[in-house]
Order: C-alpha cells, then sequence, then structure tokens
C-alpha cells in the first residue's frame, strides 16, 4: 500500500472525540462571551483603560492573583540608555541552577505583563531546575512594532553574553505562547544574524502566530471561544497599524516568510543557481516544540510553521490538544484537562532535551 509522506490523526479534529469535561467548559466560555455587554472590549474603551479593569477583576479574563513566592524583578539595559527593561525571575528551588528559560508572555502584544505567568513558570522552573526569565516588553497601541520587538531581543542579547556569570547558567530555552511565542520566533531568528556561534538546547512555541497576513484558521474562525477573527485583526491592527498585507509579510513581522525558511531550490533561475544553493550552509534549528489546541484560530499557523521548521533542517515535535481553546495554558491547571494536557507535554519535552 502507498504511504503518504506526511501523515497525521484526524481524528484530533473530529468533535465527538473531545473529552466530555473539555467541551462543557468551552461551552460555558462560549456563552459567557456572547452574554458579554456590548462595547466593552478593549478596543472599545482602550487597552489601558482594559489592563486597569483586569488588574482590578473586572473583565471576563481577570488577572491572575498568584504570584511565585521566590518570584522577583530585575532590571535589565535596553538599547536605549535612558530605559531599562523589567523582568520577572523564578528561580529553581536548587541553588544551582542549570541555566535558564527565557520565556515571552502572550497578549496579542496589548495586553499582560510578565508576572501573569507566574504558575507556569514556576512549574517549569521546579521540573527543570532552570531559572525563568520572563520580560515585561511595550505593548501596543502605545508602543506599536517594532518596540515590544526590541525589547525582547535587547533581554536576549543580555542572556546570551551574561547568563552564565550571573544567572548559574547558559541561557538554554526559549518559548512563549501567543504574542510570546511569535516574539520567541523572532527572537531566535535575532540571534542566529546577532550571535551566530550561540545555539538554544530547545525552543517551545505555544499557540502562536506567524503570519500576520494571516492564515486561513485566523481568517474564518468566528467561533467566540476565548478569541475569534476580529480579535486577532483588533490586535494586529493595534501592533502594525496602518501596514498592507504585503507589508505585513516582511519576515521582521511574519517569520514564516524568513529566508531560513525558504524551500531549497525555490528561488533559483539556472543549474548553477541550484548548485550554490546546496552549498548553502544553514544555520542549526534547535528541537522545537509546536503546542496548538484544536479550537484555536492560529491552528493552520502552528501547523504550517512546524513543517517549514523541519524543511530547514530542525526537529519538530508537533502536539495538537482536541478541543483545546486559544490560551488554554493559562487556565487554572486543576479545572481544565487540555491544561493538565499540555503541561505534561511541555515539560517532558524541556527535561527531553535538557
Amino acid at each position: 500500500m502507498t504511504k503518504s509522506d506526511i501523515t497525521f490523526d484526524p481524528s484530533l479534529f473530529d468533535p465527538s472525540t473531545v473529552p466530555q469535561a473539555t467541551s462543557q467548559i468551552n461551552a460555558y466560555l462560549i456563552a459567557k462571551s456572547l452574554s458579554a455587554p456590548k462595547g466593552q472590549q478593549w478596543w472599545d474603551i482602550g487597552a489601558g483603560e482594559f489592563r486597569r479593569l483586569q488588574l482590578e477583576g473586572k473583565t471576563s479574563w481577570p488577572a491572575p492573583t498568584y504570584r511565585a513566592p521566590n518570584g522577583s524583578y530585575i532590571q535589565i539595559k535596553s538599547r536605549d540608555n535612558y530605559r531599562e527593561i523589567k523582568c520577572r525571575l523564578i528561580p529553581p528551588p536548587s541553588l544551582k541552577p542549570d541555566g535558564v528559560f527565557y520565556y515571552i508572555h502572550g497578549g496579542g502584544h496589548v495586553l499582560a505583563h510578565c508576572d501573569w505567568s507566574d504558575e507556569l513558570l514556576e512549574a517549569i522552573s521546579k521540573a527543570t531546575n532552570l531559572t525563568v526569565i520572563s520580560p515585561e516588553y511595550r505593548l501596543a497601541p502605545e508602543h506599536p512594532y517594532p518596540r515590544g520587538s526590541q525589547d525582547v531581543f535587547d533581554v536576549a542579547e543580555y542572556l546570551v553574553d551574561n547568563s552564565l556569570t550571573i544567572y548559574g547558567g547558559p541561557l538554554k530555552f526559549i518559548g512563549g505562547e501567543s504574542a510570546g511565542s511569535l516574539l520567541s520566533m523572532l527572537t531566535f531568528l535575532h540571534l542566529v544574524e546577532s550571535r551566530p556561534t550561540f545555539s538554544f538546547q530547545g525552543a517551545t512555541f505555544i499557540y502562536g502566530l506567524f503570519d500576520w497576513s494571516f492564515s486561513p484558521s485566523c481568517n474564518d474562525w468566528s467561533t467566540p471561544l476565548i478569541m475569534k477573527n476580529e480579535n486577532v485583526k483588533r490586535f494586529g491592527e493595534a501592533y502594525l497599524g496602518d501596514r498592507s498585507m504585503e507589508q505585513r509579510r516582511n519576515p521582521a513581522i511574519s517569520p514564516i516568510y524568513h529566508p531560513l525558511f525558504r524551500y531549497p531550490g525555490s528561488q533559483i533561475a539556472s543549474l548553477e543557481d541550484l548548485k550554490t544553493e546546496t552549498q548553502k550552509k544553514r544555520p542549526k534549528l534547535p528541537p522545537a516544540l509546536f503546542l496548538c489546541g484544536t479550537l484555536d484560530p492560529v491552528i493552520d499557523d502552528t501547523i504550517l510553521m512546524s513543517f517549514k521548521w523541519q524543511v530547514a533542517g530542525g526537529e519538530a515535535l508537533v502536539k495538537l490538544i482536541p478541543g483545546g481553546p486559544h490560551g488554554f495554558q493559562l487556565f487554572p491547571l486543576e479545572q481544565f484537562e487540555p491544561v493538565v494536557i499540555g503541561r505534561n507535554i511541555l515539560l517532558d519535552f524541556l527535561k527531553e532535551k535538557l
């Protein structure tokens, strides 16, 4: 029997395979979204006001209340002499960490903060004996592209250069969720050029959007489960302003178009060009985890980006959580099955690659 070169399990996308408890919580979240008062989204009242209400627990997505007892804040210099970048630092229980995990939070480049993922980051530090550092990068629309990218790049370069001496071990992993996943990919590509001798041991990309000109799932997703196509487009407008779809395909904005991920031989004009192409040495890509739920508008981004990562020579572990919505990793661990499954996948990947 002839076998396909690409295989996947279609049952992952079959609604009947979603656990009943997951379906019940998803139904509750959809009902809550549909019953929310009109005109109360962040783009209606302004991002700054919405963030203030979040901190007071007055929105449908309240601010987390957990803070890791041993967490602290540090300041890392930015490219601007007058400004430092606040970062959240969570050390492992051990007094001798094995290295650093650089984690970048999500929020559509508009919402959330570096200390809103303490529960997850604490779990990572305990499971891996790594110090976890997360930057408070600047947010849109007050600070549109490229300011947030500049902040995460500055912190990354600092960690590459100083992590071993200051934080007890080298920078080993990079990762994030949602907008933080995109910023993690852009940071990796930035370091390929700015620190070419450096390499990560692994990277984790959790429900990231990698194409700001929008994949089909982002364009078509109208189900009001955490995030739908309108949310994605509003975030894009705040982050990128009035840039056209063609301008959004700039690899510095949408990393899926980066030359590193072009198919070999896709831009040749002659046999001589093909010989040159085959002689080029590509940067080594670290093993990467691509994690996403099947009820997430960025599912196409996850699948296509993971494929292009492999074409470029990297190892990619692709894991899809049946019924998982966008942002599931930030739900209370004991209340939502996708959180438990996703957390175990993430921690197992990190421990395997250490």
